[in-house]
């Protein structure tokens, strides 16, 4: 497999970086105490007026700082009150947030407008967003959840559901970053694009998340777009729907997109390929598992569709495509399919059921189980007991665990036995990953 290019590599060894706490200094601490959504609480301190006093520390409202002075390290903590799901009901507006750097601690808060505006309108700022579920809001616009402008939002352990716009329903992302860590995005809807994330020049790092069960005009669950890239790990991209391009997963016009232990399974589109769409997009497909999509247009893949982008920058697609797995399809159309332009290299260990795209792949049935729950944080496809996914993957570029976050085998396991005169020996037992997302031990 060819080296990954400067911006691949960037985004991979971000991916692998577990984040670097670093220490805090001068940071605010406002506790949210009220559901009620107002910038002038009548009953304590609105998670509206706790971003208003950290924009304006003179401010008076009915939110004090308890913590340190006003810094690049505040926090929002919000306070359960005793229910056990807070919810905050929005009144008619959005929540800007605008040239902050704060945390917010939602403690399994939930944030709903009831359709009748979008929670929250982010620009030139740095959020973090924990246990926290947005649902039930919209936007006429872009961005139905969550609006990111020259921004980086750091989400984790929420959920977007139910969240309607014109593009990117859950969250549109425009010159930004976003980390998503445990997040649930799913049944959202888009009038035109992007019914879950939609990135455009903008970065996305995806783990242990899923995307499901969501409904656009074209590409459905993720969508990158104009430059930047996406790197998705230990993630299932699942039940979407689209009329036109991929209904699971889009990445086009000079973008980078990097699949690891992932599942992208059971999309649908009616008249372009079910999973993966990729246009002029350099993409890089690591012990993952793309199957059981579906095309209803008989002259589109199931599967995986890689072409030029041919309306602004033609620019040819390049695809790596190792240790995975590619069948399953329910469509009418092929498994697989590449234009003129582009390239798709395999290894031998990949297994493509029904051959497509490549002469050089192992067209088998890889004999999956069903997308169930297999243990982790998402649905996956576990191989059957007589799989040809087990133990014939390539153990130099296997990863060390699974989208499960078990264990491959690979390489040797020295074990030390007692024997019967009670010495110590040491058996050797040498093991090969499986192909596709799941390690099966």
């Amino acid at each position: 497999m060819p080296p990954l290019n400067r911006l691949n590599s960037a985004l991979l060894a971000i991916s692998a970086c577990p984040l670097i706490a670093t220490p805090i200094s001068h940071a605010a601490l406002i506790t949210v105490n009220t559901e009620e959504d107002s910038t002038v609480s009548v009953d304590g301190c609105s998670l509206r007026e706790a971003i208003a006093l950290l924009g304006e520390p003179t401010l008076d409202n009915g939110c004090f700082n308890t913590g340190e002075a006003f810094g690049v390290n505040d926090r929002i903590v919000i306070d359960p009150l005793g229910n056990d799901t807070p919810i905050i009901d929005l009144d008619n507006s959005e929540i800007s947030i605008e040239n902050l750097n704060v945390s917010i601690e939602g403690n399994g808060t939930y944030i709903s407008s009831s359709l009748r505006s979008r929670a929250f309108n982010i620009s030139n700022s740095t959020v973090s967003i924990d246990s926290m579920t947005l649902q039930g809001n919209s936007s006429s616009n872009d961005g139905g959840a969550v609006a990111l402008n020259s921004s980086t939002l750091i989400l984790s352990n929420s959920k977007l559901y139910g969240n309607y716009s014109s593009r990117g329903a859950a969250l549109n992302a425009v010159e930004s970053r976003v980390e998503a860590y445990n997040v649930e995005v799913y049944g959202n809807e888009a009038d035109r694009g992007g019914a879950g994330f939609r990135g455009v020049n903008s970065n996305f790092i995806i783990n242990s998340s899923s995307f499901t069960d969501n409904r656009a005009q074209y590409s459905t669950g993720i969508q990158v777009l104009f430059g930047g890239g996406a790197v998705i790990e230990n993630t299932t991209v699942s039940g979407n729907r689209s009329d036109g391009s991929a209904a699971g997963i889009t990445s086009g016009l000079d973008t980078s997109l990097i699949l690891l232990n992932s599942t992208v399974s059971s999309n649908t589109s009616t008249n372009n390929v079910g999973g993966i769409g990729i246009y002029g997009s350099t993409t890089n497909i690591r012990n993952s598992t793309v199957y059981a999509n579906r095309s209803n247009n008989f002259n589109q893949p199931s599967n995986i569709n890689i072409q030029r982008e041919a309306s602004v920058t033609y620019t040819n697609s390049a695809v790596n495509f190792s240790n995975s797995i590619m069948g399953g399809e329910f469509g009418v159309g092929p498994d697989c399919s590449i234009d003129g332009y582009s390239t798709f290299r395999i290894d031998q260990a990949s297994i493509i059921e029904n051959g497509g795209c490549s002469n050089n792949a192992r067209a088998i049935d890889p004999m999956l189980g069903n997308l169930t729950d297999n243990g982790g944080n998402t649905q996956t496809h576990l191989p059957d007991a007589d799989s040809p996914a087990l133990d014939t993957g390539n153990i130099d570029i296997c990863t060390n665990r699974d989208q499960r976050d078990q264990p491959r085998d690979g390489g040797s396991l020295s074990l030390p036995i007692v024997a019967q005169n009670d010495a110590i020996a040491v058996i050797t037992l040498a093991g090969e990953c499986d192909v596709g997302a799941v390690e099966v031990n």
